[in-house]
């Protein structure tokens, strides 16, 4: 029994010993991240989060960061990583040591491209950017495992890259000024239940109706006059949001969305919604908690029958007039 406590003891030690040596090299990483990039005065624990003396978030948003050091690759146990509106042009190849990394939040930086090797962050589920400058995604990115949730905002590519059709992937957020096309394998994307796409596009295509998953679709681009018909079959989608379009019309058979509690059609060129819509009564409504909004603000619907007339009025707005959104 004494030999037994005298190991413990033994191992007790030795684990100390350890975590406070992870520690310092977790301390001394941070510091060379902050020295470097002329925040000396930056207090370590004031962008850090501990858990078992090891770091595992990390917080440097808004503080100019120009440099992450290749020691970076020594913060084995950081889960999630905040680099938000810094200076960062290139993420060096060691942050691609870091296998328990499950966040990584880059938005607002210079960013030109992303490491080759980004594919090794195999528990990586969520990454955010927001960057002009980044215009080639790594072919490494399309497997990462547990990937769910990707945001790539006013990208300067005129399509949505492949590389980031992971089909693990369950929130997709893309936007780019000169975003042109949305590819057909979009449709492979299984797992999908929020999908938002922003541009110039001018085409929806067709293979987004096998996004049987889909609760919340947006789609905003430039000279769409209509959606695919099938987008209807997609009998889970509960938001979907259409408005800053050029649609002209919307093909029938909307009331097949059983689930939709909200609808986005304003600033559009709609002269007619479809008649199916007007079959509709839970608009305006709180159902088990949910209120169903449909809004129809600025586009051209000039001439309804008198039932039309009155169903507007009950369900959009109060102040519904026929001749309100008339050019």
């Amino acid at each position: 029994m004494k030999r037994f406590i005298q190991l413990l003891l033994l191992f007790f030690i030795i684990f100390m010993l350890y975590c406070e040596n992870t520690s310092g090299n977790d301390k001394n990483v941070i510091r060379e991240l902050l020295d470097i990039n002329g925040l000396t005065n930056v207090e370590i624990d004031d962008i850090v989060f501990w858990k078992n003396g090891r770091i595992v978030e990390l917080y440097t948003t808004d503080l100019h960061i120009v440099t992450i050091p290749d020691s970076i690759n020594n913060l084995t146990s950081l889960k999630f990583a905040h680099f938000t509106n810094n200076l960062i042009k290139k993420i060096p190849d060691n942050f691609c040591d870091l296998k328990n990394l499950q966040g990584l939040h880059i938005s607002g930086n210079p960013i030109e491209e992303l490491p080759d090797c980004i594919g090794n962050l195999t528990n990586l589920q969520t990454i955010t950017l927001y960057g002009h400058n980044i215009k080639k995604i790594p072919d490494s990115f399309l497997h990462l495992p547990h990937l769910t949730v990707v945001s790539f905002e006013s990208m300067a590519i005129n399509s949505v890259p492949k590389q980031l059709l992971n089909k693990q992937v369950q929130q997709l957020f893309i936007s780019g000024y000169q975003l042109e096309t949305i590819p057909d394998e979009i449709g492979t994307m299984e797992n999908l239940e929020s999908l938002t796409v922003k541009g110039i596009f001018n085409t929806i295509p067709e293979s987004i109706s096998h996004l049987k998953r889909l609760k919340s679709l947006t789609i905003n681009g430039k000279g769409i006059k209509t959606i695919p018909a099938g987008i209807y079959d997609i009998i889970m989608l509960e938001e979907l949001d259409l408005q800053r379009n050029d649609f002209e019309y919307l093909p029938e058979g909307i009331s097949r969305l059983i689930n939709l509690r909200d609808l986005k059609l304003s600033h559009n060129r709609l002269t007619a919604l479809p008649s199916d819509v007007y079959t509709t009564t839970q608009w305006g409504k709180v159902i088990d908690g949910r209120k169903y909004d449909i809004d129809i603000r600025d586009n051209r619907i000039c001439h309804v029958t008198a039932e039309q007339d009155a169903w507007l009025t009950k369900y959009v707005s109060k102040e519904w007039k026929i001749d309100q959104y008339c050019p």
